[in-house]
């Protein structure tokens, strides 16, 4: 579809980190701007969870014109402070697991 009346993006996943934690990002792809739109930042769990993102203003800025595609991007970084990291030369590796990505498109 090209025309929403709202727009949701779901998302389950769950992280393992043995040090710190792990900060999960979902952006949105605004095809008037040409830039991803950051609009849910979250601590990642253990267990599974969803995230449901549902940006506020016009869902219509998340459609492509004339293809109604749409585009999501999930970033996650481990979310301890640099300089913790840097001070004591740690490798903060984690792990991330998403089990499931959908959209909800309401015309």
């Amino acid at each position: 579809t090209e025309t929403a009346s709202e727009l949701q993006f779901s998302l389950e996943a769950n992280t393992f980190t043995l040090v710190g934690y792990v900060d999960q990002n979902i952006g949105l792809f605004n095809f008037q701007t040409g830039q991803y739109e950051i609009v849910d930042v979250r601590t990642a769990t253990g267990s599974d969870s969803v995230a449901i993102a549902t940006p506020a203003g016009d869902p219509a800025r998340f459609l492509q014109p004339g293809t109604g595609v749409v585009r999501a991007r999930i970033s996650c970084q481990n979310g301890i402070p640099f300089w913790v990291s840097r001070v004591v030369n740690l490798y903060l590796p984690f792990e991330t697991r998403m089990d499931q990505a959908f959209w909800t498109i309401t015309p």
